[in-house]
């Protein structure tokens, strides 16, 4: 299947560059015939500017057609808790470069959208150990504290 990395290349460096600045999107550092910048810690982009960003696509104000975004939910969905859609992206890298056998961080970023609420973004970074111990974590974590703030159903 086509993902992220697919996604750059298709792009091209330029443009996608391009856009990430357009878009205010982390540092916008895209290197030359690369496709790793998401895995490489060459791109950096903070839980606030993933929120931010986030936000901006799906209130409408970056360049993203319709037909885009809605492409972009249906292949997010990740589940309906109650009236509430859960959309969501995980992400995940070692912290040392290489080594997939000690500590990784990872992503879980998502909108949740409600019926009788505003849209509400979220977005979470977590460390660990291993890939092991973050990789259920960053879902399930995200659902609590999405939870305690109300924002979902505990």
């Amino acid at each position: 299947g086509l993902n992220f990395r697919d996604i750059a290349l298709d792009v091209g460096r330029l443009p996608y560059r391009q856009m990430r600045r357009d878009w205010a999107s982390g540092n916008a550092t895209v290197p030359d015939r690369s496709d790793s910048f998401w895995l490489d810690r060459t791109l950096k982009i903070s839980v606030t500017e993933q929120v931010t960003f986030l936000e901006d696509l799906l209130t409408g104000d970056l360049s993203v057609s319709p037909k885009a975004i809605a492409a972009l939910a249906k292949a997010s969905k990740t589940g309906t808790i109650k009236d509430i859609a859960l959309h969501g992206k995980t992400g995940a890298g070692t912290i040392e470069p290489g080594n997939f056998d000690g500590p990784f961080e990872g992503w879980y970023v998502g909108w949740l959208a409600r019926d009788t609420e505003p849209t509400a973004t979220f977005a979470l970074h977590v460390r660990g150990e291993s890939f092991q111990q973050i990789r259920a974590f960053r879902k399930d974590f995200a659902r609590t504290l999405l939870a305690k703030c109300g924002l979902l159903p505990g």
